[in-house]
């Protein structure tokens, strides 16, 4: 079926707030600055311009896709989300992956419920980007979170976020290379960006995986090789000149942040010892791999296994929601199915 919003449009007009100097708006040139300075105080942190503009702004997919509340000239609530190519079914189509949403503590009792601030700025967001458009939208939440999107997203739960860990003492020591492996064509390569090789192996292997945001040159070099805050690399192992699969991440102190994967199912077992390997020796004082991994699919799972790594439920305990507009299938079989990892959050 296709889903639109589960409440009446008219349960949330603006007569339903009892300030009449708020408004509502979609993104105009230049408002970043404002938007941003209201998120920064809410969450007390010094998120950058540069951080927003590559986010919003620079998207290869789709620009500047948000919806502010405005008291005169300053922003109080916001709801935000981003759009990202989705493969699901044999096509590729867009869907919003969820973002930034917030409500100024000044204002946090404007309006209750569907008629507060984060609500109308869902809304709003919503009528714009996602009804009639989209298959749907996801995101990861805390359950805290979850109740307070209950009152207004309607959301489904998928399911728990799995974090997978590695100790470097438990990876067994070898040589990045063996001799034999040399002879054979294998090769890792350590490089910043990604090329056409990301392009070769998705058509590859997309069918292995199930459903999956598409991971082409052209979303890996904006998602991770121009990311304003960090440097990440990709490790790319390859067979002569077949690549059969990668891995992207940073260094954080002794850890390894490990976000996006993607390998051929039937070259697992050999490059991703071999990829894994190449990344201890690149540094050195990393003592730890961290990440976390959709519960498909269930080579890749076994994979991770037998190599050492540990799983444990996410430390915030973060589930996978996922909101459906045009999308005719139930939770079930979208969690059944969908491929997802750390980097396809908003929080790597």
């Amino acid at each position: 079926m296709t889903a639109t919003s589960d409440v009446p449009h008219k349960a949330y007009e603006p007569v339903s707030v009892p300030s009449d100097t708020v408004s509502l708006r979609h993104y105009q040139p230049n408002d970043e600055h404002a938007i941003l300075a209201a998120f920064n105080a809410t969450f007390n942190v010094q998120r950058s311009i540069e951080h927003w503009q590559w986010k919003y702004l620079r998207n290869p997919y789709g620009q500047a896709w948000l919806s502010a509340a405005w008291d005169q000239d300053k922003v109080v609530a916001q709801y935000a989300g981003y759009p990202v190519q989705l493969y699901m079914e044999n096509k590729v189509q867009l869907v919003c992956q969820a973002a930034d949403a917030f409500t100024a503590r000044s204002h946090r009792r404007v309006g209750h419920g569907i008629t507060g601030l984060m609500s109308r700025a869902f809304y709003h967001f919503e009528q714009q980007y996602c009804e009639h458009r989209l298959l749907l939208g996801y995101g990861f939440n805390t359950q805290k979170i979850q109740k307070l999107g209950k009152l207004f997203w309607q959301h489904k739960v998928i399911g728990p976020v799995t974090q997978h860990k590695l100790l470097r003492a438990d990876l067994p020591r070898r040589s990045p290379l063996s001799w034999l492996q040399q002879l054979q064509g294998y090769k890792v390569v350590r490089t910043a960006a990604a090329g056409k090789w990301a392009d070769q192996l998705f058509e590859r292997v997309k069918d292995q995986y199930g459903w999956l945001v598409v991971r082409d040159q052209t979303y890996l070099n904006w998602r991770y090789a121009q990311h304003p805050d960090f440097s990440h690399d990709f490790f790319v192992v390859y067979r002569g000149k077949q690549v059969l699969g990668w891995i992207v991440g940073r260094q954080n102190a002794a850890q390894w942040l490990w976000g996006d994967a993607l390998f051929d199912s039937a070259e697992v077992k050999t490059a991703l010892p071999l990829v894994l390997n190449a990344l201890m020796v690149a540094y050195p004082q990393v003592t730890e791999v961290d990440s976390w991994f959709a519960a498909v699919p269930s080579w890749w799972h076994a994979a991770l296994a037998s190599l050492g790594f540990t799983s444990q439920q996410q430390a915030q305990q973060l589930d996978l929601v996922v909101r459906f507009y045009l999308a005719q299938v139930d939770a079930e079989t979208f969690g059944n199915n969908f491929y997802f990892t750390w980097g396809d959050s908003d929080l790597f």
